[in-house]
């Protein structure tokens, strides 16, 4: 799960040079120079690195996760080392022969670039040996760890998205607050009545800040990815359809001018003056931390919690969410593989979850660990949780296709929509342009895989 301080920016965005930085910091990598050498503490037990993103009262959860695993492994000492969010310092001490024992990536894409060259573990003799099988975990869950097949990360909780609305804006609009949107075209509906302008003709209220393409993507039924092809299939109909809608969304609220200069306004993500927690924007697409954050900056709020909405001619896709998390890897030249992997092990036991999905607000990645009702019931912000945990667990939870080019495919799809909206390219045009031009950079990069010693 995303630490605070970046959930504003929900899925950060690499500038185009991290592209390549990254690709050629896994390929100097092979060059790298001889490992260090194992350690041991002072009292004799095995020193553990592990490297992680969380920062602030998050690091703080993780670092009791930490204490509990020390505990219950006296001849293992496991030290956290915060990155801060950063994942290139992984890359480089990758590089430089010094990587710690294991690590948590904060961002999905670079998963399948390090698989891709060679740079961290396959898991699947491990889990295997230690008992860990697909259907122990929330569906998906583990196919966003996978690439070609194969699994290179575990995952310690999740994120799962769902739809979240203030009730009283619904009830001052003349809308029934007990009956949200249920379909896309009703969202679309909804958004439109909840808009609200001034004098000037500037928003002064939205129905709805438009959710990610490829959000839209998966609840149209689209898929981004043929695996077994190696095919980039950005431009697909349901995929054209969804940045159609998206445009449309913004038509339905002003354009998208009048949106970006009211979005300009937008309070700080994790305070009071957050947009939906200011009631500027009446409903929004977020994740299962969203009702601990409620607590914490708008205790007063009178709100609902659903199920994203489905295309009102595919209610087979009714229950379609995105699926994320955080994912922990074992470098290949890992001092202690093993030792790493019995903490990934010890990671998917009950105890485990229960505790920092409790501190962290992260949906645990059990399928039995879904409806326990220390996480589930006896409050407001447990019960709106216990919903998110019933969307995660069900069949159609879709993650992000695992590509070693998901930087750079991530932000095309975030281009086209820029473009579309602005009427600069038609939807069929845009995503026409971004399934070509990371098809070339897939191509190359398999290619240039295949030609490595």
């Amino acid at each position: 799960m995303a630490h605070e301080s970046t959930r504003e920016r929900e899925h950060w965005r690499g500038p185009v040079w991290v592209i390549g930085a990254v690709a050629l910091v896994l390929f100097l990598w092979g060059l790298s120079p001889a490992r260090r050498s194992p350690a041991e503490t002072a009292t004799g037990a095995v020193e553990l690195r592990v490297w992680s993103g969380w920062t602030g009262h998050e690091k703080d959860a993780f670092e009791g996760i930490v204490a509990a695993f020390n505990a219950e492994h006296p001849g293992v000492h496991l030290t956290n080392t915060t990155t801060a969010g950063d994942d290139t310092k992984v890359f480089r001490a990758i590089t430089g022969g010094t990587p710690p024992d294991l690590f948590f990536i904060w961002n999905y894409e670079y998963i399948g670039a390090l698989a891709q060259n060679g740079a961290v573990r396959c898991l699947d003799d491990s889990m295997r040996s230690a008992g860990l099988s697909d259907g122990m975990f929330v569906p998906a869950a583990l196919s966003q760890c996978r690439y070609e097949g194969r699994t290179y990360a575990m995952p310690y909780l999740s994120d799962v998205y769902a739809l979240f609305l203030n009730r009283a804006l619904l009830a001052e609009a003349g809308l029934d607050p007990d009956r949200p949107p249920r379909t896309l075209e009703e969202l679309a509906d909804t958004a439109e009545r909840l808009t609200r302008y001034d004098e000037s003709g500037d928003l002064v209220q939205m129905g709805i800040v438009p959710p990610d393409l490829f959000h839209l993507c998966f609840l149209m039924g689209g898929e981004l990815y043929d695996e077994a092809t190696h095919r980039v299939t950005a431009d697909a109909p349901e995929n054209v359809r969804a940045l159609e809608y998206r445009c449309e969304l913004l038509r339905r609220q002003g354009g998208v001018d009048k949106v970006d200069a009211f979005s300009a306004g937008f309070g700080e993500y994790a305070s009071s003056s957050q947009e939906f927690f200011a009631g500027k924007v009446a409903m929004v697409e977020s994740g299962q931390w969203w009702p601990s954050f409620i607590e914490k900056f708008a205790k007063d709020l009178d709100y609902a919690v659903c199920p994203l909405p489905y295309p009102a001619d595919r209610p087979d896709l009714a229950g379609t969410t995105i699926l994320g998390g955080n994912f922990a890897c074992i470098p290949r030249e890992s001092p202690h593989p093993d030792l790493a992997f019995e903490f990934l092990r010890w990671t998917q036991t009950q105890a485990a979850q229960a505790q920092f999905a409790s501190a962290m607000h992260g949906v645990p990645n059990l399928r039995g660990m879904l409806e326990i009702p220390e996480l589930t019931g006896g409050s407001r912000e447990n019960e709106a949780f216990g919903v998110m945990c019933r969307i995660a667990g069900g069949p159609l939870a879709t993650p992000f296709p695992t590509t070693p080019v998901n930087v750079l495919y991530v932000r095309e799809l975030e281009l086209a929509g820029d473009l579309a909206a602005r009427e600069t390219k038609t939807a069929e045009e845009a995503l026409r342009g971004v399934a070509t031009r990371v098809q070339r950079e897939l191509d190359e990069c398999l290619q240039w895989r295949e030609a490595a010693p």
